[in-house]
């Protein structure tokens, strides 16, 4: 048998602006210039163009006011050194088509802005129907003098959308561009954009694997923005088509940047259009918000850029993980999470939780007898909430299975429990099932099946059946470590999947959870043990499925007060610090309106 390989996480993608950090000794800002060049493919009057470009051609919004070049310099440099303490600048030709002029007028341009002030880079866009050869000659000559970046906006390889969008070039003439750059020497950096009409994930696969196989120096990233006053706005009021929300679009990044080379420096992520210009789509996050969003992601799962060709690792996470054991009262053991803070289990034990806050309480082993049961176990960790269920039910010689679908962030919490699972005495084969999870993200026995879905759980939901599930396994972190899955607009989610008889566990007693449930619209109980320290909660649909619902009194006493105002997330997009901070600035307005009554 082939010993499997293991190496540490690389960082997630390969930044261009690293790369320039590291060859000018500082970070580089760039100076955005339009020198008013208009586009070949647009008339006298400003008509015409791509059906995604706006009138204004992409100008900057710092200089959108400004004709004159050198105030325009002026203001990029200035902007830069006042707000980041910038030292080092890239004049970037970005408007329009940067190129389109004889070769006499573009030197002189050119040089007139470098006589300006001393950059240190130049980036000039352009398309790749506007390099002539003595364009491309003195661009030869030009980069020996300066660090030249050509940025061409080639979008995707196939014609038909080329077409469609009115490009006016196809895609044998950008890849004859960056041939003819990658022959000079000079830097090519190209534009695509994800989404555009017609297009889906094989179209875009297709196009990131036809990029990993040439010679290029960048890549920049963008996400179909429709903005007003294109012909793209036209197409989209008369029949709107589809456009990416957050989650959407950091799943597609999620596979096309493991196609890329590690080496290829990425430029952007994600399209940057002034709030009053853009009409869809409308995200809760900004550009930082979703990198770091997506970044989370990339890393839970342990992908990044060229994963998808490092044929020789196996495994992708590190040997010397940071989730190591730690043993519990009742001899199980639990990991530490250091993005958490917390231990995945409470000190009584993992197996005890299982079973008396989550198995027994669900009443799923009388269900078991009479049908199929589904499972969805949310916050799938370890495995313990699943398996220890499957090991309950399998004294019970039904006919009947278990069908569990599971929802889990990061991959490496069950491939290290694998490990630890290895020698573990048990009816199932607890290593053998956590492996073929993290393989191949399902696994399958006589009375028993798991399928993963690996990612946020908040998107993974909206992806299930509606009215599906007997019953719901609802195990997060705490609500102030995790508050993302404790929020009313979580719950309306999981409502959607449930089967109105269904049953929620969860472990979690706290006000604002129970209060959330109940808008939701669900019935809410306690759960008891006498193995467990602390009881749990159950919620239904049906009230009459809780054997010990929560008294009327409390809920009326729970709605009336600041304590009880639940989690809110209505994009279900938003960060556990930012959760918890609109609850507190609503429970303040709360406490205020509450003394102004007074």
């Amino acid at each position: 048998m082939k010993k499997q390989t293991t190496v540490a996480q690389e960082p997630v993608y390969f930044r261009h602006s690293e790369l320039l950090r590291k060859r000018h000794g500082a970070t580089m800002y760039r100076v955005p210039i339009d020198l008013q060049l208009g586009c070949p493919h647009r008339s006298v009057d400003g008509k015409g163009g791509c059906t995604f470009c706006p009138e204004d051609g992409a100008k900057a919004r710092q200089i959108v006011d400004l004709s004159n070049i050198q105030e325009q310099v002026q203001r990029g440099v200035e902007f830069a050194k006042r707000r980041y303490g910038a030292k080092k600048f890239m004049v970037y030709f970005q408007a329009y088509t940067s190129t389109f002029a004889g070769l006499s007028r573009l030197k002189e341009l050119y040089e007139s802005v470098l006589a300006i002030h001393p950059f240190d880079a130049m980036t000039i866009s352009t398309r790749p129907d506007c390099l002539s050869d003595s364009i491309l000659d003195y661009f030869e000559e030009l980069k020996e003098s300066i660090d030249l970046w050509v940025e061409l906006g080639v979008q995707t390889i196939h014609d038909k959308t080329l077409t469609h969008i009115q490009r006016d070039h196809d895609w044998a003439c950008s890849e004859k561009a960056i041939t003819r750059l990658n022959a000079k020497g000079v830097q090519v950096a190209i534009h695509a954009i994800l989404g555009l009409p017609g297009e889906g994930m094989k179209e875009f696969r297709e196009t990131f694997k036809y990029f990993s196989r040439l010679k290029l120096d960048g890549l920049k990233i963008h996400n179909l923005h429709v903005i007003k006053h294109t012909q793209l706005y036209e197409q989209f009021k008369a029949k709107p088509f589809k456009l990416y929300n957050e989650h959407e679009y950091a799943e597609i990044l999620m596979e096309l940047l493991p196609l890329l080379p590690h080496d290829l420096p990425l430029m952007r992520l994600v399209s940057d259009t002034r709030d009053d210009h853009l009409i869809a789509p409308r995200w809760t996050l900004g550009k930082s918000g979703f990198t770091e969003y997506f970044l989370k992601l990339m890393k839970a799962q342990g992908l990044y850029q060229g994963s998808a060709y490092n044929k020789e690792v196996v495994e992708i996470f590190d040997e010397n993980s940071s989730y190591k054991p730690v043993f519990n009262d009742d001899k199980s053991f639990t990991f530490w999470d250091d993005d958490f803070k917390e231990h995945f289990h409470a000190k009584e034990g993992a197996e005890t939780e299982a079973l008396h806050k989550f198995t027994i309480p669900s009443g799923i082993q009388s269900l078991v007898n009479q049908q199929d049961v589904k499972l969805l176990d949310v916050c799938f960790g370890l495995g313990y909430n699943s398996l220890i269920t499957a090991e309950h039910l399998h004294q019970n010689k039904s006919n009947y299975r278990l069908e569990v679908t599971a929802l889990e962030m990061k991959k490496a919490i069950p491939f290290n429990s694998a490990k630890l699972f290895k020698d573990k005495k048990s009816e199932l084969d607890w290593s053998e099932c956590l492996n073929d999870l993290c393989r191949n993200n399902s696994h399958h026995n006589e009375s028993f099946s798991v399928k993963m879905l690996w990612g946020d759980a908040r998107y993974q939901v909206t992806k299930l059946d509606e009215d599906y599930f007997d019953v719901i396994y609802l195990d997060p972190f705490s609500s102030q470590r995790n508050s993302e899955l404790w929020t009313y607009d979580f719950f309306c989610l999981l409502k959607r999947v449930i089967k109105h008889d269904g049953v929620l566990l969860t472990y979690s007693t706290a006000k604002p959870v129970l209060s959330g449930l109940v808008m939701a619209g669900f019935s809410v109980g306690e759960t008891h043990s006498s193995k467990s320290n602390k009881g749990g909660t159950i919620a239904s649909l049906d009230a009459g499925k809780i054997e010990y619902p929560i008294a009327l009194e409390s809920l009326e006493l729970l709605h009336g007060t600041a304590k009880g105002l639940p989690y809110r997330d209505p994009q279900l997009i938003l960060s556990n610090r930012e959760i918890l901070q609109h609850r507190e600035q609503a429970v303040k307005a709360f406490s205020e309106k509450q003394v102004a009554v007074v």
